[in-house]
This record gives C-alpha cells, structure tokens and sequence, in this order.
C-alpha cells in the first residue's frame, strides 16, 4: 500500500512539473496601489510576455509581444508609475501595473513623451495615438483628449525641453496647425501656418504661470496667450522675445521696429531704423543716424553717442556677473566709455581700448597709449 501512495505521489510531481511554466523575468517594477508600495515582475514564455507579483501569481498572462511600463527608469516620474504600455498582433493598449486594462488594443502607436514626468500640470499627463493613421491624444486613464485626426501632434516644449506651462498641444492638419491648451481646454482651430513656442512666464506674487505663442498667417505673425480668448492681430513681419521685466517684444513692420506689449498691442511706434531686444527694461534704439537708449516708456537715458551697445552679449549670459548685464558700452568722438542702465556715466568716453574681461570682471584700457586694468565696483 505504501508503494502504491509514493508512485502516486510521484506521479502527481511529474505531471505538475510538466504543466508549470517556466518564465524569464525580464523586468520588476514598484508602484503604489492604496498606499500600499507593490512589486511587479514583467516575465517571458517564447517570446510572448506577461506579469507577475512577487509571489509568482499571474496578473497577465503571458501572450503579448512587449510590455513597456512607462517612465520606468526616471524614480521622478511619479505621473506614470504603474502604467504600461502593451502590445499584441502589432496594436497597442495600456494596462495597470496590476494587470487590469486601461484601454483596448486599438492603436497603431503609443508614444509616451518623457517630459511629461517634470511637468507641475496634471493636465499634461497625456499620450499620442495613432489609429488609422491619424494622431490623437489620450490620458492615463484612457479618456479622449483629442481624437485620432491629426497628421501630427506634439507638446510645445522651451529650447530645453521643458514643457511649457500650462501644457500646449500644437496638432497639424491637412498642412495648418492648431492648438489645444490642456487646462483649460482652450482650442485654436487648425487653419494657421505657424504656431511655435515664444516664451514662458514665471508665476509671482500677483499672475500664475503663463506662456506666450507665436503664430503665422499670410506671411505676418501675432503673439497669443493660449489661456486668453482675445482676438489675434497680425500685424507684424516678425516678433522677437520679449524681455521679463517690462514684457515688451521687439517687432519688425516693414523696414522698422518697434516694441509690443505681452498682449500683443505696439506700445512704441514703429519708427526706429535700428533696435535691440528690451533687456531689463532698457534698449538701444536707432532714428535719423541718432542712437538712443530707452526704457520701457520710451524715455531717452542716452544720446548723442555714435554708438551704443550691450557690453555683455546674450550668449555670454551664464559666463558673467548680472550685474553687467545692463552695462552699456557707448563710443563718443571715436573715443570709447560705459554708462550705466540709467545712462550716467561710470567711464568717461576717453579710451581708445575698453575691453571688458569676463572671467575675472576686469576691464583692459587703452588712454593716450597708457593700459590700465579698471574695474567698477
């Protein structure tokens, strides 16, 4: 009886070591489920994919032919932790980290943008899809936010990357673009040639976070806050960015320029032959062969120079003290100086060589052939 119980007994193990699976765990992934911190492990059986916990009970089954958890490599990406992206027979779906869908497999494409990970919006926790060719957006819990009818979506970013705030979604049609504004929902119709990131806002004390679109029409462009449902202008042939502190752009009409608001309305005339970015709150502007420095207000702190320039130039920025920032380097009967933001004068107009040294805040001079090292403040 005893032998006929232990060959049963083995019996039982065979078979149930011929039915186990045997998988490779390809991928493990924490995440937070009622305040609860799990482990997920992505395992393969020939080829094909699925989930398990870390018991080795099966959430997925293994039959997909990839599983990609969203941000998965960036431990800052809380937005997306427990999100994964599925694919079988070449469509795509999103799942839950604990094997429950979020979407069917639908699309042709999911494009999962990493910036969204630092954005401070919610709002902007969006994926493109592709379906039939055509480009939409949904969020992470599969909801709709743009419908797949696009040629082409994608997040207005800054020069690094950063998303704009609050989240834009310039999308292309039939060869016009268009824009969606992901807070409050704000759209622009596709019908413009151009629409492109101009600049962002810090929020203060007073005004939240905004940015400031670029748009082109017929050959002429117009600035625009996608929050504002303000009337877009085009008036001008080109628009510059704007300076931080008084929010005034540079604009070209025809062969002259001028200065608009952050509305996008010309607070100085059009009438300069020559003229700088606004920085700080002051220009340099040229009219009738007469270089000036102005503010805001369009007050002269400056004139009667042949020249006026920027000592520091905008590329140099992060390799000098701000406070040299404002400095103006002015020329005077062939003769160069320095004048402050205000227009006094720190150096009299009577070098020959004023060349400033940005690595230690020196100045190299040049008076009737004498050199000096001058330095201010």
């Amino acid at each position: 009886m005893q032998k006929y119980f232990i060959s049963f007994c083995l019996l039982i193990f065979f078979v149930s070591v011929a039915n186990a699976q045997v998988f490779e765990i390809t991928d493990s992934v924490f995440y937070e489920e009622n305040k609860t911190i799990k482990e997920v492990r992505v395992v393969k059986v020939k080829d094909l994919y699925g989930l398990v916990n870390d018991t080795g009970k099966i959430l997925l089954p293994t039959q997909y032919t990839s599983i990609e958890f969203l941000g998965k490599n960036d431990s800052t990406c809380k937005a997306w932790h427990g999100i994964a992206k599925v694919e079988q027979n070449g469509q795509f779906g999103l799942i839950n980290a604990n094997g429950s869908g979020i979407t069917a497999l639908i699309y042709e494409e999911i494009e999962f943008w990493q910036n969204t990970c630092q954005s401070e919006d919610f709002e902007s926790k969006v994926l493109k899809i592709r379906q039939y060719g055509k480009y939409g957006l949904t969020d992470s819990k599969g909801n709709i936010f743009i419908r797949p009818s696009y040629d082409r979506i994608d997040l207005l970013t800054d020069s690094e990357g950063k998303i704009s705030t609050p989240a834009v979604v310039r999308v292309l049609k039939s060869g016009k673009f268009g824009f969606l504004e992901l807070k409050t929902k704000n759209i622009l119709p596709s019908q413009y040639e151009e629409i492109s990131f101009l600049q962002q806002f810090q929020a203060t004390k007073k005004t939240k976070a905004f940015c400031v679109l670029k748009i082109k029409s017929k050959g002429k462009y117009a600035v625009k806050n996608p929050q504002d449902a303000d009337e877009i202008k085009f008036d001008y042939d080109q628009i510059f960015t704007f300076d931080s502190l008084s929010q005034m752009a540079l604009v070209k009409i025809k062969n002259n320029f001028g200065y608009i608001n952050i509305k996008g309305k010309l607070e100085i005339k059009a009438e300069y032959s020559e003229a700088s970015l606004f920085r700080n709150g002051i220009a340099i502007v040229k009219k009738n062969n007469k270089t000036l420095l102005i503010n805001a207000k369009e007050k002269v702190l400056a004139s009667n120079y042949e020249n006026l320039v920027f000592l520091i130039e905008t590329k140099d920025f992060s390799k000098s003290n701000p406070k040299y920032h404002e400095l103006i380097l002015a020329k005077k009967d062939g003769k160069l100086g320095l004048l402050d933001s205000e227009g006094k004068t720190i150096f009299p107009c009577e070098y020959e060589v004023l060349d400033f040294q940005i690595e230690n805040d020196t100045f190299k001079s040049t008076k009737n052939g004498d050199q000096k090292i001058l330095r201010w403040k």
